[in-house]
């Protein structure tokens, strides 16, 4: 465990989007064993029944679901494509991208901490009940590792400011079911374990 002070920091915001980069390295004796370059920025994010704050101003979520596909090339793509779509999604307003309903490639989010755009990072589709013909195989054992991962790689980014752990995992019953609180209760208070710096949410469909 390390600290550091930096002292009168640039604060990252969708208008100034300053990132810094963090360079760890290991040494066994004088030997470089290994090195790491950490991208993150520094800023505030707040909520209130006022709305939603970064660094103090009142900022609105003017937002566009983003699908884990892009024609004509799916999931497999070129940054180049990805730095075009967020460029054109600010100049029509667009501040804000939900990754429906899946983690996006690394290079899309070093892009939107790059580019000034807000993300709402969405870790998964349905839960561990089938529901819309789909669901999240083997839920009961590795649900936890994947949850992991998912927030360990992401949490450093400052565009991300809220986690959405799930998305229409209402099996159909038409009122949210006894089934999203007893899972909402479970999954959160592990994923504040390892990330309670955003709040957390899940879309619902009735």
């Amino acid at each position: 465990s390390q600290s550091i002070d930096i002292n009168h920091p640039s604060l990252w915001s969708p208008d100034n989007p300053y990132v810094y980069n963090a360079y760890a390295k290991i040494l066994n004796g004088a030997t470089l064993a290994d090195d790491y370059v950490t991208p993150f920025g520094i800023r505030d994010i707040t909520y209130s029944t006022s709305g939603f704050f970064i660094n103090g101003v009142n900022t609105k979520m003017k937002g566009a679901c983003i699908h884990h596909t892009m024609i004509p090339v799916g999931s497999a793509v070129p940054e180049q494509m990805w730095a075009r779509m967020i460029k054109e999604l600010k100049a029509s307003g667009t501040n804000s991208i939900r990754t429906s309903h899946a983690p996006m490639a690394p290079e899309f989010y070093d892009l939107c901490d790059k580019m000034g755009m807000l993300v709402m990072d969405e870790w998964c589709d349905k839960w561990k009940t089938w529901w819309a013909g789909s669901q999240y195989l083997d839920w009961d054992n590795v649900w936890k590792n994947d949850l992991t991962l998912f927030l360990e790689r992401d949490r450093n980014h400052p565009s991300i400011y809220i986690w959405s752990y799930g998305n229409e995992v209402d099996p159909g019953t038409g009122a949210m079911p006894q089934y999203e609180y007893t899972m909402s209760g479970t999954i959160v208070p592990f994923a504040k374990t390892i990330e309670s710096s955003r709040p957390y949410t899940h879309a619902v469909l009735n």
